[in-house]
């Protein structure tokens, strides 16, 4: 890589003072939020369930990122539900990084010290009169299964038992809950009802903005969980008749019209199942659950799903970047509402906190370097939260709190996105492979600096964990640094004349 990279730190936060021309696309009714791709351990490189998840909240929320200690509780302490409800407190809770989007109920990704990894995408229903005690949970399901979840299953059983005492607060949800053996899809309904389905492991799930769960046998317990009385309750409202219909189809059932048949969400589905599938598959609304991938995937394959705009096909109105950047293209899987990106390594041969690796981009990911998070770290890189974790937890939804916008980092992050996008064609090709690099040498370089930390942690967990928080802080350090690099190499937006020139 070569020097023109390298810049003072100064020159990445200075970037805030450059007026952003065109403001990032906010999310409304034509928008579709999040997207994610589920490996089983099977069907992977290296044999770890792989979670890749795009969080599109747009760029204009802000974002910070904490690490919250494992804390023991007394009995009888609450937490109260952002709806009215309250439940108790566990004893113990685990210690997890908390990606926040303060002000937004649906936005955040857990990723505790055991591997277990939490992510949601927005999926409505047609529920319209649900079943809810205390005005139901929303927020606070997926912190509830972070801090407490010790395995994939694990979690699908706490947040399934919160749903059956308070309901889904809101039209719809899918729950993907994962650690280094399993991953599992949860598809919420408006109230209190649910599917719950165990990724094969040897197929991928792909996950838009619809329910996913298709067929579904009541009779495996092992890879299928339903709420009581699912189809009963379709049939008393008339949803579902089995001599009308044939066999039970769950998103057929309770998915919302207008999701099922948004384009985007057929469209993104249709894409990555594609990318990964041996057969083709056809861009329509009944799209597999699961796929068998054409040959075993790795990480970076699904780092590359995340950062598609449908190049190559008719479908890239960028044109190969000459007209426009292809965040212009409309609800692609990499968008310009990317708040930030995360795929999540999680592997069994090794203790979780070093097996289990949370890779995390910045922004968008097509125009940022994933950095690796160990589930182990005790702290996260400086420059990327705001104020201490208790008062994000007490304040995530407070105004004021709200207001202070992204730490420094990640506001500068945003802008740079945002004048990359004007000038996308002639700029992003050197970005591009300077970025591959990186990632390369990182994933080359992984299994020497793991058997370090490996020989650290028989002797003393706890060294262990400090050579991973400063292994974390360095590389994300540096992927700032070469992105200050990249930021201080763009013209300012004045001198961008058309967005492809090259």
């Amino acid at each position: 890589m070569t020097s023109i990279w390298l810049c003072p730190a100064a020159l990445w936060v200075s970037a805030l003072t450059i007026p952003a021309q065109q403001p990032a696309t906010a999310q409304s009714g034509e928008w579709m939020n999040c997207f994610a791709v589920v490996a089983g351990k099977d069907c992977t490189v290296d044999g770890s369930v792989i979670v890749a998840h795009n969080e599109d909240s747009t760029t204009n929320a802000p974002v910070h990122h904490w690490k919250v200690a494992a804390a023991e509780h007394k009995a009888g302490t609450t937490r109260t539900l952002l709806e009215g409800g309250s439940i108790p407190y566990a004893s113990k809770t685990l210690g997890y990084i908390w990606n926040q989007m303060p002000g937004l109920k649906y936005s955040d990704t857990y990723f505790n010290e055991r591997g277990v990894a939490v992510v949601t995408n927005a999926c409505k229903s047609r529920e319209k009169q649900p079943d809810l005690t205390d005005g139901g949970i929303t927020l606070l399901l997926r912190r509830v299964v972070g801090a407490r979840a010790t395995s994939a299953r694990h979690g699908i059983e706490i947040a399934t038992e919160l749903l059956g005492q308070f309901g889904y607060g809101d039209s719809g949800r899918c729950l993907t809950v994962a650690d280094s053996k399993e991953a599992w899809i949860l598809n919420m309904v408006h109230g209190k009802h649910w599917a719950a389905a165990r990724v094969p492991d040897d197929k991928c799930a792909v996950i838009a903005n619809h329910f996913s769960i298709h067929r579904v046998d009541p009779n495996d317990k092992e890879n299928f969980l339903l709420s009581p009385g699912l189809i009963e309750h379709a049939k008393k409202r008339g949803w579902y008749d089995a001599e009308r219909d044939g066999a039970f189809d769950f998103a057929t059932v309770y998915g919302g019209d207008r999701a099922r048949k948004h384009a985007s969400n057929i469209r993104r589905a249709w894409r990555a199942n594609n990318l990964l599938g041996a057969d083709k598959i056809d861009e329509a609304w009944l799209q597999p659950t699961f796929i068998k991938p054409k040959r075993k995937v790795s990480t970076q394959d699904l780092m590359g799903i995340l950062r598609d705009h449908y190049e190559g096909t008719d479908y890239d109105k960028s044109l190969g970047y000459s007209l426009s950047s292809p965040n212009a293209n409309g609800v692609t899987i990499c968008a310009r509402g990317t708040s930030f990106s995360t795929v999540f390594q999680l592997r069994s041969d090794k203790p979780a906190a070093i097996g289990a690796v949370m890779w995390i981009a910045m922004g968008r990911p097509d125009a940022s370097i994933y950095v690796p998070w160990y589930a182990g770290i005790t702290a996260i890189p400086p420059g990327y939260s705001s104020g201490t974790s208790s008062d994000a937890e007490e304040l995530h939804m407070d105004a004021t709190f709200k207001s202070l916008g992204s730490p420094t980092l990640l506001a500068a992050v945003n802008d740079y996105q945002r004048r990359l996008d004007l000038v996308y064609g002639a700029q992003f090709e050197r970005m591009d492979q300077a970025r591959d690099a990186i990632e390369a040498h990182w994933f080359a370089t992984q299994d020497a600096f793991e058997a370090k930390a490996l020989k650290v942690h028989a002797n003393s967990p706890a060294s262990a964990n400090a050579l991973l928080t400063a292994y974390t802080k360095r590389l994300q350090a540096h992927a700032s640094e070469v992105m200050a690099g990249w930021a201080a190499s763009l013209p300012a937006t004045e001198e961008a004349s058309t967005p492809g020139r090259r």
